[in-house]
């Protein structure tokens, strides 16, 4: 059985993975799945493969982009990732 964890990132943190094409393409399903949204943080529920796979995903994002600030989040989520597997 493949376990699920909840992610909590910051909504820029989301908006950033979303804005991400390249995320979005291989992951988009792993991020429609948000289970409590405010106005600050959302929080995803995925299983521990999809959070790795995400993981792998973003951390590439990471090392590809030219942009400081999409970097920056990207970082941040990896990081959180990181710390829920």
């Amino acid at each position: 059985m493949n376990e699920k964890i909840e992610i909590e990132i910051f909504l820029e943190e989301y908006e950033a993975l979303q804005a991400n094409s390249m995320i979005r393409d291989m992951c988009g399903s792993y991020l429609n799945k948000t289970i409590n949204e405010d106005e600050e943080y959302i929080v995803l529920e995925l299983s521990k493969s999809n959070a790795e796979d995400l993981l792998g995903w973003v951390a590439g994002e990471v090392n590809h982009s030219k942009c400081s600030q999409e970097q920056e989040l990207l970082n941040a989520v990896c990081d959180t990732i990181e710390a829920s597997v």
